[in-house]
């Protein structure tokens, strides 16, 4: 063991979390070069110290009793059976070799900036071609933001910065783009210390009571499937009520946003017209 180690003495490292795509700052307690504990890195900007059940809980790959030890090969029988290590090396390498230029795939997760160069770089040297499977993609966001920012990538959201929150769905006190962080963001729009009125009202358009919806100022349990209605009518009460700022093609936002009215989207929801249009008030009075 390193010199660094003592028999009994945590030692604590500075890490990142992979659980998701957000990357979230870790301590690492280890005992004798063992994993024990996963608490957030309190000096990480996005987490600040934070740390959301999974990344607590991924603790436990390291310890999986299903993990594999070593490199496994598939036998003639179908069964995975440990190999040597070097004698996987020599497998995969005649197996690139036979299957030729574009006959190769590397198939994984997710990974950051640096691994992924990695996995590039050993598939451009192998001539293979690289394939990253989300299955909790949000390719409909990132699309969202190229068509209306002209950027391809996902949005950085700070609610500390809202006078008001409309969720429809998105849960991102819990499931969405970085949760960890908006919470820790929203603890402090809320602070009454900072914010005599109260601060940030949220304000929940979901059927189910999710995490992000206990924390609401008020819950529209509208049905599953409207929010788009909703949307779609709130934004235009709002542009009638308000217009467009310069520079904006009305024709466009028009034919967006459709002839949905309150009154439609409220029906389609089965959520009280006036809960919709207490929330078309508010949206006129925030500021941002």
């Amino acid at each position: 063991q390193p010199e660094s180690i003592t028999p009994g003495i945590v030692v604590e490292y500075a890490s990142t979390c992979n659980e998701c795509t957000v990357g979230c700052g870790l301590q690492v307690r280890t005992r004798e070069g063992r994993p024990i504990k996963l608490d957030g890195n309190p000096e990480h900007p996005v987490n600040r110290g934070c740390l959301c059940t999974r990344g607590q809980a991924s603790i436990g790959r390291a310890y999986h009793p299903d993990r594999y030890p070593g490199p496994m090969k598939r036998g003639g029988a179908g069964a995975l059976e440990p190999i040597e290590r070097e004698a996987a090396h020599s497998a995969v390498v005649s197996q690139i070799k036979a299957a030729g230029e574009g006959g190769v795939w590397i198939v994984g997760g997710p990974v950051g900036p640096t691994k992924g160069s990695v996995f590039d770089d050993f598939a451009k040297a192998a001539g293979a071609r690289r394939l990253c499977y989300d299955a909790f993609s949000h390719d409909a966001i990132r699309e969202g933001t190229r068509l209306a920012l002209g950027v391809d990538t996902l949005p950085i959201l700070d609610v500390r910065k809202a006078d008001l929150i409309v969720d429809l769905g998105s849960d991102f006190l819990d499931t969405g783009l970085s949760p960890t962080e908006n919470s820790w963001q929203f603890i402090e729009s809320r602070d009454i210390k900072k914010h005599k009125d109260g601060g940030t009202r949220l304000i929940s358009i979901v059927p189910r009571l999710d995490l992000t919806t206990t924390s609401a100022d008020q819950w529209i349990p509208a049905r599953a499937g409207s929010q788009g209605e909703i949307a779609m009518a709130l934004l235009g009460a709002v542009v009638a009520k308000r217009g467009l700022p310069e520079g904006v093609d009305a024709e466009v936002i028009s034919a967006f946003v459709g002839d949905t009215t309150i009154a439609q989207a409220a029906e389609a929801a089965d959520v009280p017209k006036a809960d919709l249009d207490a929330l078309v008030k508010k949206l006129l009075k925030a500021k941002h």
